[in-house]
């Protein structure tokens, strides 16, 4: 069982650099959402007690494990007027969601 045990916890350890870069691209995937003010999925709106960046984070962290989601930019077709800013916009959104 002791050799069982030192199997594991060599595991464990050999995992840290992976989960340290893993949350650290899924927190810059969610600044970047964040900082293009891209929409919460509609599957998050019901998660009252949550703030914005955390939604955004989940959102990231839900397509990091293949449940894929489009990101929604609705009010930003609105707010916006047409022209080359709300489209360069929009490609950046896509950019960094296919990235």
């Amino acid at each position: 069982m002791a050799f069982f045990i030192k199997l594991i916890i060599a595991c464990i350890i050999d995992l840290v650099p992976f989960i340290v870069s893993y949350l650290g691209f899924t927190i810059f995937f969610a600044l970047l959402y964040v900082s293009l003010d891209t929409e919460v999925d509609g599957d998050f709106d019901s998660t009252g007690e949550v703030s914005y960046f955390g939604k955004i984070f989940l959102m990231v962290y839900r397509n990091s494990v293949s449940k894929l989601s489009f990101p929604v930019y609705g009010t930003l077709m609105v707010v916006e007027p047409d022209g080359f800013w709300k489209d360069m916009h929009i490609f950046l959104i896509y950019m960094v969601h296919f990235f």
